[in-house]
């Protein structure tokens, strides 16, 4: 009996130990004010467009690729919707996550932006802040479908895709672990 139970024991402690060790969160401390920062790395979560080669065609659509972070700063959840493309005036001004259990999660506030070159011409990543129970949701459901609203975007001004199911598992998985993080 006590062989079961420290086999028991032995197991419970290598599944949490392999769940652990599938979290990849990563973490740096300011040296200055001690204040930690926390981030996931970033999911693909819609692509598409033309590939540049084409853009002399009349009916040219640029190319993007749109990912998915969780960020936590300045004691503040966060989200980050990055897009690179090669047609600069594509920022995501809102986007709304419609989760397998049917919830719906909008956010429309966004609170920063930032513009930077990358490979495609430019990425812009634009950050919105999310509650621990909207990180909770992300956490126990997997999203299912998403929808980007970018108003300045005149090629593609909504952006509506499924998730893939890998992709949604990751963020599903990466919220999670945030969550074990920042309690």
């Amino acid at each position: 009996m006590k062989t079961r139970i420290l086999s028991l024991g032995f197991i419970l402690t290598l599944l949490a130990s392999e769940a652990t060790a599938q979290c990849n969160v990563h973490k740096k401390t300011d040296d200055f004010t001690n204040e930690k920062a926390l981030w996931t790395d970033r999911v693909k979560i819609a692509s598409g467009g033309t590939a540049k080669a084409f853009k002399g065609k009349k009916d040219f659509d640029p190319t993007y690729r749109i990912s998915f972070s969780i960020l936590f700063k300045q004691g503040k959840l966060l989200i980050a919707i990055s897009e690179d493309t090669d047609f600069g005036s594509c920022t995501p001004e809102s986007v709304a996550f419609k989760l397998a259990n049917g919830t719906v999660i909008q956010k429309s506030n966004r609170i920063e932006l930032q513009a930077v070159k990358s490979s495609l011409g430019e990425e812009h990543n634009v950050l919105f802040e999310i509650t621990k129970d909207e990180l909770r949701q992300f956490s126990t459901s997997v999203i299912s479908k998403v929808r980007i609203m970018e108003r300045m975007c005149s090629e593609h001004p909504t952006v509506e895709e499924e998730i893939a199911a890998k992709q949604a598992q990751t963020i599903q998985r990466d919220a999670a672990c945030m969550l074990t993080e920042i309690r």
